[in-house]
Protein backbone atom coordinates (compact mmCIF):
# COMPACT_ATOMS: atom_id res chain seq x y z
CA UNK A 1 0.00 0.00 0.00
CA UNK A 2 1.43 3.28 -0.67
CA UNK A 3 2.37 5.11 2.29
CA UNK A 4 1.92 8.83 1.00
CA UNK A 5 -0.80 10.08 3.43
CA UNK A 6 -0.73 12.49 5.49
CA UNK A 7 -1.01 12.01 9.08
CA UNK A 8 -3.90 13.56 10.38
CA UNK A 9 -4.02 15.24 14.00
CA UNK A 10 -5.57 12.59 16.38
CA UNK A 11 -5.49 11.85 20.17
CA UNK A 12 -2.79 9.87 21.29
CA UNK A 13 -4.41 9.31 24.52
CA UNK A 14 -5.41 5.75 23.15
CA UNK A 15 -2.98 3.18 23.02
CA UNK A 16 -2.13 2.97 19.09
CA UNK A 17 -2.84 -0.84 18.62
CA UNK A 18 -5.81 -2.45 16.59
CA UNK A 19 -6.23 -4.69 19.56
CA UNK A 20 -7.92 -1.57 21.73
CA UNK A 21 -9.60 -0.52 18.84
CA UNK A 22 -11.17 -4.35 18.30
CA UNK A 23 -11.47 -4.49 22.53
CA UNK A 24 -13.30 -1.05 22.33
CA UNK A 25 -15.63 -1.53 19.33
CA UNK A 26 -16.54 -5.13 21.50
CA UNK A 27 -16.56 -3.42 24.89
CA UNK A 28 -18.78 -0.90 23.81
CA UNK A 29 -21.59 -2.97 22.07
CA UNK A 30 -21.20 -5.67 25.28
CA UNK A 31 -22.52 -2.47 27.30
CA UNK A 32 -24.80 -1.76 24.96
CA UNK A 33 -25.86 -6.03 25.56
CA UNK A 34 -25.86 -5.80 28.87
CA UNK A 35 -28.45 -2.34 29.19
CA UNK A 36 -30.67 -4.73 27.16
CA UNK A 37 -30.19 -7.63 28.86
CA UNK A 38 -31.19 -6.16 32.51
CA UNK A 39 -33.78 -3.93 31.50
CA UNK A 40 -35.54 -5.21 28.61
CA UNK A 41 -34.94 -8.75 28.96
CA UNK A 42 -35.59 -9.51 32.26
CA UNK A 43 -32.03 -11.84 32.10
CA UNK A 44 -33.67 -13.88 29.41
CA UNK A 45 -30.86 -13.65 26.22
CA UNK A 46 -33.93 -15.43 24.20
CA UNK A 47 -35.05 -11.73 24.46
CA UNK A 48 -32.92 -10.78 21.41
CA UNK A 49 -34.47 -13.24 19.04
CA UNK A 50 -37.46 -11.19 18.90
CA UNK A 51 -39.63 -13.61 18.59
CA UNK A 52 -43.53 -13.46 17.74
CA UNK A 53 -46.21 -15.68 18.58
CA UNK A 54 -47.15 -15.94 15.26
CA UNK A 55 -44.25 -17.79 13.94
CA UNK A 56 -42.79 -19.18 16.90
CA UNK A 57 -44.44 -21.18 19.93
CA UNK A 58 -43.27 -21.54 23.29
CA UNK A 59 -41.48 -24.53 22.67
CA UNK A 60 -38.45 -22.89 21.53
CA UNK A 61 -38.11 -21.54 24.99
CA UNK A 62 -38.06 -17.76 24.23
CA UNK A 63 -40.53 -14.51 25.50
CA UNK A 64 -42.90 -13.76 22.63
CA UNK A 65 -44.34 -10.64 21.46
CA UNK A 66 -47.78 -10.60 19.93
CA UNK A 67 -47.18 -10.27 16.28
CA UNK A 68 -44.58 -11.99 13.71
CA UNK A 69 -41.99 -10.64 15.30
CA UNK A 70 -37.78 -10.26 13.61
CA UNK A 71 -35.87 -12.14 11.78
CA UNK A 72 -33.67 -13.25 14.77
CA UNK A 73 -36.14 -16.20 15.45
CA UNK A 74 -35.55 -17.92 12.21
CA UNK A 75 -31.74 -17.22 12.75
CA UNK A 76 -32.30 -18.66 16.05
CA UNK A 77 -34.41 -21.40 14.29
CA UNK A 78 -30.95 -22.34 12.43
CA UNK A 79 -28.83 -21.95 14.89
CA UNK A 80 -30.29 -24.94 16.43
CA UNK A 81 -30.78 -27.36 13.49
CA UNK A 82 -29.37 -25.75 10.88
CA UNK A 83 -30.05 -28.30 8.08
CA UNK A 84 -33.33 -29.02 9.49
CA UNK A 85 -36.30 -29.97 7.11
CA UNK A 86 -38.87 -30.07 9.23
CA UNK A 87 -41.97 -27.73 8.60
CA UNK A 88 -41.27 -26.85 12.41
CA UNK A 89 -37.76 -26.66 14.01
CA UNK A 90 -37.39 -25.70 17.66
CA UNK A 91 -41.25 -24.46 18.08
CA UNK A 92 -40.18 -22.20 14.73
CA UNK A 93 -41.63 -22.39 11.20
CA UNK A 94 -40.15 -20.50 8.68
CA UNK A 95 -42.60 -17.58 7.12
CA UNK A 96 -40.08 -17.74 3.87
CA UNK A 97 -37.06 -19.95 2.80
CA UNK A 98 -35.04 -16.68 1.67
CA UNK A 99 -33.48 -17.36 5.72
CA UNK A 100 -31.41 -20.13 4.13
CA UNK A 101 -29.50 -17.11 2.33
CA UNK A 102 -27.59 -16.11 5.52
CA UNK A 103 -26.72 -19.76 6.89
CA UNK A 104 -23.47 -19.07 7.74
CA UNK A 105 -24.10 -16.64 10.64
CA UNK A 106 -26.27 -19.31 12.60
CA UNK A 107 -23.77 -22.01 11.24
CA UNK A 108 -20.95 -20.57 12.94
CA UNK A 109 -23.11 -20.18 16.01
CA UNK A 110 -23.99 -23.59 16.36
CA UNK A 111 -20.17 -24.37 16.51
CA UNK A 112 -20.62 -22.90 20.26
CA UNK A 113 -22.54 -25.75 21.25
CA UNK A 114 -19.41 -28.03 21.41
CA UNK A 115 -18.65 -25.80 24.53
CA UNK A 116 -22.02 -25.59 26.03
CA UNK A 117 -23.06 -22.61 24.96
CA UNK A 118 -27.19 -22.27 24.14
CA UNK A 119 -27.74 -21.01 20.33
CA UNK A 120 -29.57 -18.01 22.04
CA UNK A 121 -26.09 -16.70 24.25
CA UNK A 122 -24.25 -17.86 20.96
CA UNK A 123 -25.72 -15.84 18.34
CA UNK A 124 -25.73 -12.39 20.85
CA UNK A 125 -21.69 -13.79 21.48
CA UNK A 126 -21.00 -14.14 18.03
CA UNK A 127 -22.10 -10.72 17.01
CA UNK A 128 -20.02 -9.17 19.77
CA UNK A 129 -16.91 -11.09 18.73
CA UNK A 130 -17.45 -9.81 15.37
CA UNK A 131 -17.23 -6.55 16.41
CA UNK A 132 -13.80 -7.20 18.00
CA UNK A 133 -12.54 -8.77 14.57
CA UNK A 134 -14.29 -5.72 13.12
CA UNK A 135 -12.25 -3.32 15.24
CA UNK A 136 -8.93 -5.05 14.71
CA UNK A 137 -9.61 -4.70 11.08
CA UNK A 138 -10.31 -1.27 11.13
CA UNK A 139 -7.92 -0.23 13.12
CA UNK A 140 -5.04 -2.54 11.24
CA UNK A 141 -6.07 -0.57 8.06
CA UNK A 142 -6.21 3.02 9.53
CA UNK A 143 -2.60 2.02 10.96
CA UNK A 144 -1.29 1.07 7.38
CA UNK A 145 -2.32 4.03 5.89
CA UNK A 146 -0.74 6.45 8.97
CA UNK A 147 -3.82 7.24 10.97
CA UNK A 148 -4.13 6.37 15.07
CA UNK A 149 -5.58 2.84 15.62
CA UNK A 150 -8.45 3.83 17.09
CA UNK A 151 -10.09 5.73 14.00
CA UNK A 152 -10.56 2.26 12.94
CA UNK A 153 -13.95 2.43 15.33
CA UNK A 154 -14.83 4.04 12.37
CA UNK A 155 -16.30 0.42 10.89
CA UNK A 156 -17.75 -1.33 14.01
CA UNK A 157 -19.58 2.16 14.93
CA UNK A 158 -22.25 1.87 11.97
CA UNK A 159 -25.71 2.59 13.59
CA UNK A 160 -27.25 0.13 11.71
CA UNK A 161 -25.25 -2.46 13.91
CA UNK A 162 -27.66 -1.39 17.18
CA UNK A 163 -30.38 -3.55 15.31
CA UNK A 164 -28.32 -6.18 14.29
CA UNK A 165 -26.70 -6.83 17.79
CA UNK A 166 -30.50 -6.43 19.33
CA UNK A 167 -32.30 -8.76 17.65
CA UNK A 168 -29.53 -11.28 16.28
CA UNK A 169 -29.19 -10.30 12.90
CA UNK A 170 -26.47 -11.39 10.24
CA UNK A 171 -25.24 -7.92 9.47
CA UNK A 172 -22.65 -7.42 11.52
CA UNK A 173 -20.80 -11.39 10.87
CA UNK A 174 -21.31 -10.80 6.93
CA UNK A 175 -19.55 -7.04 7.17
CA UNK A 176 -16.64 -8.22 9.03
CA UNK A 177 -16.06 -11.09 6.90
CA UNK A 178 -16.21 -9.00 3.52
CA UNK A 179 -13.74 -5.99 5.11
CA UNK A 180 -12.00 -8.97 6.36
CA UNK A 181 -11.27 -10.86 2.91
CA UNK A 182 -10.89 -8.11 1.22
CA UNK A 183 -8.26 -6.97 3.17
CA UNK A 184 -6.93 -10.43 2.73
CA UNK A 185 -7.14 -9.89 -1.06
CA UNK A 186 -5.09 -6.59 -0.61
CA UNK A 187 -2.71 -8.80 1.38
CA UNK A 188 -2.35 -10.59 -1.59
CA UNK A 189 -3.09 -14.15 -0.15
CA UNK A 190 -6.13 -14.52 -2.10
CA UNK A 191 -6.63 -18.33 -0.73
CA UNK A 192 -7.10 -17.04 2.37
CA UNK A 193 -9.29 -13.87 1.30
CA UNK A 194 -11.56 -16.71 -1.12
CA UNK A 195 -12.32 -18.28 2.45
CA UNK A 196 -13.07 -15.53 4.42
CA UNK A 197 -15.53 -14.28 1.15
CA UNK A 198 -17.44 -17.42 0.79
CA UNK A 199 -18.22 -16.93 4.63
CA UNK A 200 -19.83 -13.32 3.72
CA UNK A 201 -21.33 -14.58 0.46
CA UNK A 202 -23.46 -17.58 2.58
CA UNK A 203 -24.08 -14.82 5.78
CA UNK A 204 -25.84 -12.35 3.78
CA UNK A 205 -26.46 -12.65 0.24
CA UNK A 206 -26.13 -8.86 -0.14
CA UNK A 207 -22.43 -9.26 -0.28
CA UNK A 208 -22.76 -10.83 -3.52
CA UNK A 209 -23.41 -7.27 -4.79
CA UNK A 210 -20.04 -6.42 -3.03
CA UNK A 211 -17.84 -9.34 -4.04
CA UNK A 212 -19.83 -9.34 -7.68
CA UNK A 213 -18.27 -5.75 -7.87
CA UNK A 214 -14.50 -7.57 -7.42
CA UNK A 215 -15.29 -10.17 -9.81
CA UNK A 216 -15.99 -7.90 -12.63
CA UNK A 217 -13.12 -5.63 -12.23
CA UNK A 218 -11.07 -8.56 -12.09
CA UNK A 219 -12.52 -10.14 -14.95
CA UNK A 220 -11.78 -6.97 -16.95
CA UNK A 221 -8.48 -7.14 -16.27
CA UNK A 222 -7.77 -10.66 -17.68
CA UNK A 223 -9.85 -9.42 -20.70
CA UNK A 224 -8.04 -6.49 -21.00
CA UNK A 225 -5.03 -9.45 -20.83
CA UNK A 226 -3.08 -7.15 -18.47
CA UNK A 227 -2.26 -10.75 -16.39
CA UNK A 228 -3.18 -14.16 -16.74
CA UNK A 229 -6.02 -16.39 -14.90
CA UNK A 230 -4.37 -17.86 -11.98
CA UNK A 231 -4.25 -18.07 -8.36
CA UNK A 232 -5.76 -14.54 -7.60
CA UNK A 233 -9.13 -15.28 -8.94
CA UNK A 234 -9.50 -18.07 -6.11
CA UNK A 235 -10.72 -14.70 -4.26
CA UNK A 236 -13.78 -13.80 -6.51
CA UNK A 237 -14.37 -17.63 -7.39
CA UNK A 238 -14.65 -19.46 -4.04
CA UNK A 239 -17.07 -16.83 -2.59
CA UNK A 240 -18.74 -17.04 -6.00
CA UNK A 241 -18.94 -20.82 -6.29
CA UNK A 242 -19.98 -21.06 -2.68
CA UNK A 243 -22.64 -18.96 -3.13
CA UNK A 244 -23.90 -20.67 -6.29
CA UNK A 245 -23.42 -24.58 -4.69
CA UNK A 246 -25.20 -23.55 -1.44
CA UNK A 247 -28.34 -22.39 -3.53
CA UNK A 248 -28.49 -25.20 -5.39
CA UNK A 249 -28.26 -27.43 -2.79
CA UNK A 250 -30.99 -25.75 -0.81
CA UNK A 251 -33.28 -25.72 -3.40
CA UNK A 252 -32.65 -29.80 -3.71
CA UNK A 253 -33.05 -30.32 0.32
CA UNK A 254 -36.03 -27.51 1.15
CA UNK A 255 -37.69 -27.72 -2.45
CA UNK A 256 -37.32 -23.79 -2.68
CA UNK A 257 -33.80 -21.60 -4.19
CA UNK A 258 -33.65 -19.57 -0.93
CA UNK A 259 -32.73 -16.45 -3.84
CA UNK A 260 -36.19 -16.55 -5.27
CA UNK A 261 -37.90 -16.78 -2.02
CA UNK A 262 -37.31 -13.36 -0.72
CA UNK A 263 -40.89 -11.69 -0.78
CA UNK A 264 -41.34 -8.26 -0.34
CA UNK A 265 -38.31 -7.59 -2.10
CA UNK A 266 -37.77 -6.20 -5.50
CA UNK A 267 -34.96 -5.15 -7.87
CA UNK A 268 -36.16 -1.54 -9.75
CA UNK A 269 -34.34 0.97 -11.95
CA UNK A 270 -31.03 2.27 -9.64
CA UNK A 271 -31.89 5.22 -7.88
CA UNK A 272 -35.63 5.14 -8.49
CA UNK A 273 -36.87 3.95 -4.95
CA UNK A 274 -34.39 6.50 -3.33
CA UNK A 275 -35.40 8.92 -5.39
CA UNK A 276 -39.16 8.59 -4.92
CA UNK A 277 -38.81 8.05 -1.05
CA UNK A 278 -36.36 11.15 -0.02
CA UNK A 279 -39.46 13.74 -0.76
CA UNK A 280 -41.05 11.93 2.15
CA UNK A 281 -38.01 11.55 4.21
CA UNK A 282 -37.35 15.66 4.05
CA UNK A 283 -40.78 16.25 4.21
CA UNK A 284 -42.21 18.26 7.73
CA UNK A 285 -45.08 15.72 7.83
CA UNK A 286 -42.44 12.97 8.32
CA UNK A 287 -40.12 14.83 10.63
CA UNK A 288 -42.93 15.94 12.94
CA UNK A 289 -44.06 12.34 13.48
CA UNK A 290 -41.57 11.80 16.41
CA UNK A 291 -37.84 11.64 17.35
CA UNK A 292 -37.82 8.32 15.59
CA UNK A 293 -38.53 9.42 12.29
CA UNK A 294 -36.03 12.50 12.93
CA UNK A 295 -33.36 9.92 13.68
CA UNK A 296 -33.67 7.94 10.61
CA UNK A 297 -33.53 11.00 8.33
CA UNK A 298 -30.58 12.01 10.39
CA UNK A 299 -29.24 7.79 9.71
CA UNK A 300 -30.24 7.88 5.92
CA UNK A 301 -28.43 11.46 4.80
CA UNK A 302 -25.29 10.28 6.94
CA UNK A 303 -24.84 7.32 5.01
CA UNK A 304 -25.39 8.77 1.82
CA UNK A 305 -23.36 11.62 2.25
CA UNK A 306 -20.32 8.87 3.54
CA UNK A 307 -20.97 6.70 0.27
CA UNK A 308 -21.20 9.44 -2.15
CA UNK A 309 -17.85 11.21 -0.24
CA UNK A 310 -15.97 7.55 -0.50
CA UNK A 311 -17.24 6.92 -4.43
CA UNK A 312 -15.77 10.60 -5.28
CA UNK A 313 -12.29 9.71 -3.17
CA UNK A 314 -11.86 6.33 -3.13
CA UNK A 315 -9.89 6.44 -6.67
CA UNK A 316 -6.87 7.29 -4.59
CA UNK A 317 -4.00 5.32 -4.87
CA UNK A 318 -4.04 4.46 -1.22
CA UNK A 319 -6.77 2.35 -0.84
CA UNK A 320 -6.67 -1.44 -0.10
CA UNK A 321 -6.79 -3.63 -3.52
CA UNK A 322 -10.86 -4.31 -4.55
CA UNK A 323 -12.21 -2.10 -2.12
CA UNK A 324 -12.85 0.29 -4.55
CA UNK A 325 -15.13 -2.49 -6.81
CA UNK A 326 -16.52 -3.88 -3.84
CA UNK A 327 -17.72 -0.41 -2.90
CA UNK A 328 -19.07 0.01 -6.45
CA UNK A 329 -20.65 -3.12 -6.66
CA UNK A 330 -22.85 -2.20 -2.93
CA UNK A 331 -23.34 0.79 -3.72
CA UNK A 332 -25.34 -0.47 -6.94
CA UNK A 333 -27.37 -3.09 -5.08
CA UNK A 334 -28.35 -0.13 -2.50
CA UNK A 335 -29.86 1.69 -5.20
CA UNK A 336 -31.31 -1.06 -7.13
CA UNK A 337 -33.16 -3.06 -3.57
CA UNK A 338 -36.64 -2.13 -2.41
CA UNK A 339 -39.76 -3.45 -0.12
CA UNK A 340 -42.96 -2.84 -0.65
CA UNK A 341 -43.23 0.05 2.54
CA UNK A 342 -40.24 1.10 0.67
CA UNK A 343 -36.66 0.84 2.35
CA UNK A 344 -35.47 4.22 2.39
CA UNK A 345 -38.82 4.91 4.40
CA UNK A 346 -38.80 1.70 6.87
CA UNK A 347 -37.29 2.61 10.01
CA UNK A 348 -36.26 -1.29 10.80
CA UNK A 349 -34.38 -1.65 7.41
CA UNK A 350 -31.15 0.51 7.97
CA UNK A 351 -28.70 -2.00 9.09
CA UNK A 352 -29.50 -3.69 5.77
CA UNK A 353 -26.74 -0.92 4.33
CA UNK A 354 -24.36 -2.42 6.75
CA UNK A 355 -21.83 -3.75 4.20
CA UNK A 356 -22.25 -0.52 1.78
CA UNK A 357 -21.39 1.54 4.95
CA UNK A 358 -18.35 -0.97 6.49
CA UNK A 359 -17.00 -0.20 2.53
CA UNK A 360 -17.34 3.54 2.56
CA UNK A 361 -16.12 3.92 5.86
CA UNK A 362 -12.71 2.02 4.50
CA UNK A 363 -12.26 3.75 1.71
CA UNK A 364 -12.60 7.17 3.88
CA UNK A 365 -10.42 5.64 6.52
CA UNK A 366 -7.60 4.91 3.56
CA UNK A 367 -7.75 8.38 2.31
CA UNK A 368 -6.91 12.13 3.29
CA UNK A 369 -10.09 12.98 4.39
CA UNK A 370 -10.47 14.21 7.85
CA UNK A 371 -12.84 11.96 9.68
CA UNK A 372 -13.64 14.23 12.34
CA UNK A 373 -16.88 14.95 11.24
CA UNK A 374 -18.18 12.20 9.44
CA UNK A 375 -17.19 9.51 12.38
CA UNK A 376 -18.85 12.63 14.79
CA UNK A 377 -22.30 12.18 12.77
CA UNK A 378 -22.06 8.57 12.66
CA UNK A 379 -21.42 8.72 16.20
CA UNK A 380 -24.51 11.04 16.81
CA UNK A 381 -26.74 8.32 15.16
CA UNK A 382 -25.79 5.22 16.76
CA UNK A 383 -26.35 6.90 20.17
CA UNK A 384 -29.62 7.84 18.93
CA UNK A 385 -30.30 3.69 18.27
CA UNK A 386 -29.07 3.06 21.54
CA UNK A 387 -31.26 5.14 22.59
CA UNK A 388 -33.73 3.49 21.33
CA UNK A 389 -33.29 -0.07 21.80
CA UNK A 390 -32.26 0.18 25.33
CA UNK A 391 -35.53 1.84 26.42
CA UNK A 392 -37.83 -0.41 23.92
CA UNK A 393 -39.69 2.48 21.76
Amino acid sequence: MATTVHPVSDSRKLPDHPAITGLLAAGGWSLFVIVRYFRLAAGNVGYFAAAGNVYTDSSAGLPLVDGTGYDGQFVHRLAIAPFATDERVAGTVFDSYAHLNRIGFPATARLFGAVGMSPATSLVVLNLFAALLLGLIGGTIAQATRRHAGWGLALPLFFGFGATIARDLTELFAATALIGGLWLVHRRLPIQAGAVLAIAALSRETTMFAIGGLALAEIGVLVGRRRTFGKRDVAWLMPTMSFIAWQLWAALRWGSLPLVSVEGRTLRFPGAALVEQIPTLLSKAWLANGWLNILHTAEVLVLLVIVVIALVLGWQRTQPSGVMPALVGAAVGMLLVDVNNGRWLNLDDVHGFAEVYVLAATVLLASRVRLVTPVAAVGACTIGVVIRFCTGV
